[in-house]
């Protein structure tokens, strides 16, 4: 699969923006864990959110499009899905495994994660990848993740929108072509929450940690 330089430049413009916040939350946590005074804690969320502003709490896939023309904006759905289909499809049949899936979740946490991370991880990557496959467009649920249903995963983080009073709204009418980083932050547990069994992951969760456990 080849996606066009113009692609390829919203696609990676999107995942750098992704990374810039995901260190960003990593530092803070980091520094968090090292402040030993109130004050210092204060000063840790204070940078934090200065570099959330400096990064850009919203991205516009669009481009410069109109999010209300239709083909435009499938067009630009299409390109961010086929930009992960590329990612992360490792042996290049042409979907994505379950395997492929957590294997790239784990590896986004960076070598000094630890067991638990990695299970906790492991575990809501595991349920993740069935509420893509099962109850965003992949009708046939074969195990495998298209372009298709990638795109169709930035869709509906693009409907949903975190208001600034903290309120969680969702709708099929609700889109403009941009979703913010809290946006992202809260879409997996959207999902979980309205798409999935809830004990499941907590069974998943229990599962991958006691494998741990005993193999240590």
């Amino acid at each position: 699969m080849s996606i066009n330089s113009q692609q390829s430049s919203v696609y990676n413009q999107m995942i750098q923006w992704r990374d810039a916040h995901s260190n960003n939350m990593q530092e803070a946590q980091q520094n968090l864990d090292n402040a030993k005074t109130e004050d210092e804690q204060n000063q840790v969320l204070f940078d934090y959110e200065n570099k959330k502003e400096e990064i850009g709490p919203n991205f516009n896939f669009m481009d410069g499009k109109d999010a209300t023309d239709d083909k435009d904006y499938n067009e630009q759905l299409k390109t961010l899905g086929e930009g992960d289909l590329k990612l992360l499809d490792t042996d290049g049949d042409g979907k994505v495994s379950k395997t492929e899936y957590l294997a790239r979740e784990v590896y986004d946490l960076g070598e000094n994660a630890t067991d638990e991370e990695k299970a906790e991880t492991m575990a809501m990557a595991y349920l993740t990848y069935d509420i893509i496959d099962q109850q965003m467009g992949d009708k046939d649920s074969d195990g495998s993740l298209s372009a298709d249903d990638l795109s169709r995963f930035y869709e509906n983080m693009d409907k949903l929108n975190v208001d600034s009073d903290g309120v969680l709204d969702y709708g099929d009418n609700y889109k403009d072509g941009q979703f913010s980083v809290d946006d992202a932050s809260e879409l997996i547990p959207f999902l979980i929450d309205n798409f999935s069994d809830k004990d499941q992951l907590d069974t998943l969760t229990s599962q991958f940690l006691k494998a741990i456990q005993e193999n240590n």
